[in-house]
């Protein structure tokens, strides 16, 4: 009788172990979906920053700003004073230079009328999200390519590269400035000028050549 109590709290003290590792684990598990999930949303609100700071120095007549502060850390998970979760993010600029390409052989172009003077620039941007020790949990850091006009809407966001799983960026690339096909509408900006009296229209297209960013296939995933 004896030994048989002995066992049966020996199994139960084994089936407790066991319960509370797989409770640790599952809890280890939800916090890294948890963490995932709020450097997707980070990476994705610092783009919507960088999207309003550039939109927002071309509109007052100036040029995309070369540097850009960093959001503010947040709390994502839990309460100020005891954070489970913070995400924190940065945002580097650039302008990057139009790739030059043969004036019959381009892949797509920017619209050089001084009026629209259409241009790129290039967010980097890097999300982590740390747990109360300090340490990372979930990270996502990939590129934005933002397609500038100084015209409304001043910022469009025009295509992503991701580097979130290997290192090597993939993604969407830049989609601007493609001329129309038997398939597809292009996404040039056209521009036209009316004669106020005449009504007349006449072409005011100013072309600059640059090489298309081809679709690359295989994007970010969680």
């Amino acid at each position: 009788m004896l030994l048989r109590t002995l066992f049966l709290c020996f199994a139960a003290a084994v089936l407790g172990e066991t319960m509370l590792q797989a409770a640790a684990a599952l809890a280890v598990i939800a916090l890294h979906e948890q963490g995932a999930a709020a450097a997707s949303g980070t990476f994705a609100g610092a783009a919507q920053l960088a999207q309003s700071a550039i939109a927002a120095a071309l509109q007052a007549g100036g040029t995309p700003p070369a540097t850009f502060p960093s959001p503010t850390p947040a709390c994502v998970l839990g309460e100020a004073s005891a954070c489970e979760l913070t995400a924190s993010a940065s945002i580097t600029l650039a302008t990057p230079a139009p790739a030059s390409c043969p004036s019959d052989g381009c892949g797509a172009y920017l619209q050089g009328n001084d009026v629209v003077g259409e241009g790129r620039v290039v967010a980097s941007i890097s999300a982590v999200v740390r747990d109360a020790s300090g340490a990372t949990v979930a990270s996502r850091s990939g590129s934005v390519v933002f397609r500038t006009l100084l015209v409304p809407p001043y910022a469009i966001a025009d295509g992503a590269l991701d580097a979130t799983l290997d290192g090597s960026e993939s993604g969407a690339g830049d989609l601007g400035g493609l001329a129309p096909t038997s398939v597809a509408n292009g996404t040039l900006v056209d521009v036209v000028y009316q004669n106020a009296s005449s009504g007349a229209l006449m072409p005011a297209n100013v072309w600059d050549g640059l090489a298309a960013g081809a679709p690359i296939t295989s994007g970010w995933s969680p």
